[in-house]
This record gives structure tokens, C-alpha cells and sequence, in this order.
């Protein structure tokens, strides 16, 4: 069987990481996945793509203002010369943008199944909304599958768009993150890690100003693991609240494992979420996550509740939570974070994830 995953660009995010994750169990079962991204800008995770032998193509929609529907119609038609040529069984749409030409191209070839899945928690403003109502309601009619990535993703596209999705829960990836060995360095040090792209969505600046309240005798130190924004801008918040010195910012790193120890703290400060994959990789391997309080990560509470009081939703209450962790006994953090990794890991498994998406692709 042929599949097409059609992505915007290639990151180190949850489809991309989910598509490499289970590509040779998909190939074990006779499923080959090829990629078509629709942006420019390739993302840092393609030359890994290109690496594992991965097929990409490469066809972009245009963002020019003038002459963009002309130029966009172009596009549409080299897509769907694209599709007919290749003859794909499936094809995924994961991107947001141009998902109804996407479907439409797909439509056309029509021996082709189509399976649009929703990675992320859409609240928009009142017209976006019911222009996505409108886009959802052709996908309908074209028999489009849609996937929801989480509990808490599903039960948005219900309740806002009326789609009834599958649920096929984001996993983790069991052989690079498992719980870690309790070995640590400086016992004395407190180490907090934050991982994903600076973005005004991911609101780190709640994280920074928190640090910069903590008590003088508490010794600290924060990794940022991600892409920075052009401007560095939290580099400069970071000088500017007199903390520079103790935060490192080491860009993008696909296995960020070998940074941590277990018992580290991980600082999730998203104001919207539909699974985070890091969220799930932190709770597996051992570390103590704080996660603000929002639906995806409200998903990853609810599974690991009656454990430990993780969740903020202000910079007072992440401080709260930062002191209180400061002064867990060695013994209380093992005990917390091997009981998180051990539910985490059960429900968030990758079988669960390839034999449902494989019942999936063969359905009727």
C-alpha cells in the first residue's frame, strides 16, 4: 500500500516524529510512506527524512498577494498531475493550510482514500470558524476520515466543528525515551529543561520571569532545547531579568535525552496544546513535568492524576510548584516520576498507535 503524507514542512514536531517513529513497522505490514510538503522553508528535520530514505516532493503554494490565486490554481493542477502519476492508496493531509485543495486534488484521483488529521486544539475567531465549519462539510462529502491526536483534540472538533473523528492517541517512541537512571551529577543543582520552538503560543516568557523570582540559596539552571525566534528574543527577556547567565539555549536536538536526568523538572507553558510529544518523552523518561493548564496537557494530567499536583496556570502558581519540587526528597521524586512513566507509557503506546492506524488504512 502507498501512502502520502502531505505535511506543511519538515520539523521536529508531533507528525513528523510519529511518521518517522513507525516507519518500518509500517513497512513490515506491506506500507510504504512517501511526503509532499506545500512550504518553502523545508524544515530542519528534512535532511533526516532524506536521510532514512524517506521519497519527498516538493510543491508550493504560493503566499504573494499579488496574483496568488492564479499562481495557486497552477499549484493545485501540478498537484494533481502529482496524484495521478503516482497513484497513491492513501493520502494523509496533517497541514491546516490548503487542506481543502488538498482534498480536492485527492478526490479527483478516485481510487484514493483520504485522512485529514487534526493535531492541535482550533479555537479561532468567530469568520475562521465557520470558514473551517465550511472546509470541514466538502471533506464530508468528499468521505474524508478525520483523526483526532488526542482525547481532548476530539472532543474540540466535536464540539466547535461537529466532526466525529477517530481517536489515534500521538505516542511515544519506547526505545529512545525510557525511564532514566537516577544518576546525577550536582544532587544540589536544579535542573529545569523547556522544550519546543520559541512562539508566542508556547508563552516561555511565563517560565523566565518565574526563575527570576526564585530565592538566591536555590541553584538553578534551565536548557532550552528548540528553535529560537530571529530576534532572540528570549535570550534578551532573559538578560534583562538578570538570569542570562544561568539559561543555555541549544537549538534544535531531534534526541534531547542524553541532556536530562531523571528527576530533572520539565516546564510546559503552552496557551494551547493538542498532545505535545516532548510533554509525553519527559514523563517517560523519568522527569517531574509542570504543565500549564490547557487541554492537551490536561489529556497527560488526567492520565497520570492522584499522582502529584503538576498543573499552573499563572507565573505565581509555576513558581509555587517550582519551590514545592525544590524540596521533594530524592525518594518522593522517584517515586512520583516512576509512577508517571509507568502510566504515560502504557496508554500513549507506539502498537497501539500503528495497529489502529493500520485498521484504519484498510478499512472500507
Amino acid at each position: 500500500m502507498k501512502v502520502l503524507n502531505i505535511l506543511g514542512s519538515l520539523n521536529y514536531s508531533g507528525a513528523e516524529i510519529m511518521i518517522l517513529a513507525t516507519n518500518n513497522d509500517f513497512k513490515k505490514k506491506g506500507i510504504v510512506n512517501d511526503i509532499l510538503i506545500t512550504q518553502k522553508i523545508k524544515g530542519n528535520a528534512y535532511y533526516l527524512f532524506k536521510k532514512k530514505n524517506f521519497y519527498i516532493e516538493e510543491i508550493f503554494f504560493s503566499k504573494l498577494k499579488i496574483l496568488k490565486i492564479l499562481i495557486n490554481f497552477f499549484i493545485f493542477i501540478k498537484i494533481l498531475l502529482f496524484l495521478l502519476k503516482k497513484r497513491y492508496d492513501v493520502v494523509i493531509i496533517h497541514t491546516e493550510a490548503n487542506t481543502f485543495k488538498l482534498a480536492l486534488a485527492s478526490m479527483i484521483v478516485k481510487r484514493t482514500k483520504i485522512i485529514r488529521v487534526v493535531h492541535n486544539v482550533f479555537n479561532p475567531n468567530l469568520i475562521l470558524r465557520l470558514r473551517r465549519k465550511l472546509i470541514f462539510y466538502f471533506l464530508k462529502f468528499f468521505r474524508v476520515k478525520i483523526v483526532s491526536v488526542s482525547r481532548c483534540v476530539k472532543k474540540n472538533e466535536f464540539k466547535l466543528y461537529k466532526n466525529r473523528s477517530f481517536l489515534i492517541n500521538n505516542f511515544l517512541n519506547h526505545n529512545k525515551f525510557r525511564l532514566l537512571k537516577n544518576k546525577i551529577k550536582d544532587k544540589n543543582l536544579l535542573k529545569i529543561f523547556v522544550v519546543g520552538n520559541c512562539s508566542k503560543i508556547k508563552n516561555h516568557q511565563i517560565i523566565f520571569k518565574s526563575l527570576s523570582k526564585l530565592p538566591s540559596n536555590i541553584n538553578w539552571r534551565l536548557t532550552h532545547i528548540g528553535k529560537e525566534c530571529q530576534f532572540k528574543n528570549e535570550r534578551i527577556l532573559a538578560k534583562r531579568l538578570g538570569i542570562l547567565k544561568k539559561c543555555k539555549f541549544l537549538g534544535e536536538v531531534f534526541d534531547w535525552s542524553k541532556y536530562v536526568n531523571r528527576n530533572d523538572i520539565y516546564i510546559n507553558s503552552s496557551t494551547n496544546e493538542g498532545i505535545g510529544i516532548s510533554n509525553l518523552e519527559a514523563c517517560s523518561l523519568g522527569m517531574i513535568p509542570l504543565l500549564s493548564n490547557v487541554p492537551g496537557n490536561k489529556t497527560i494530567l488526567n492520565s497520570i492524576k492522584n499522582i502529584s499536583d503538576l498543573q499552573f496556570s499563572n507565573e505565581e502558581s509555576l513558581l509555587k510548584k517550582i519551590l514545592k519540587i525544590s524540596n521533594y526528597s530524592n525518594n518522593k521524586k522517584n517515586l512520583v516520576t516512576k509512577k508517571i512513566s509507568k502510566k504515560v507509557n502504557t496508554l500513549f503506546s507506539k502498537d497501539k498507535y500503528v495497529n489502529s492506524y493500520f485498521n484504519l488504512l484498510n478499512k472500507n
